[in-house]
């Protein structure tokens, strides 16, 4: 994760994380509030996912095993 962007969630201003490999700026964003991560879409960043750090890190890991590349 590269480029950053500020951000609102829950009214506490939060530290948004973008892939560095976002070239138009539609891209998945994330960050940590403590034992969450949170994701949302750029284009639409007041709808958000909160995921534990267990399945945030079995989604990344799935990610990097190809299992959602039929979808691109």
């Amino acid at each position: 994760m590269g480029e950053s962007a500020r951000g609102r969630a829950q009214g506490d201003e939060v530290r948004w994380r973008r892939p560095s490999r976002c070239q138009t700026g539609e891209c998945l964003e994330v960050q940590r509030q403590g034992d969450l991560v949170i994701v949302r879409d750029s284009t639409s960043p007041g709808t958000i996912v909160r995921l534990d750090i267990a399945s945030w890190r079995a989604f990344a890991e799935a990610i990097k095993a190809g299992e959602y590349d039929d979808l691109a």
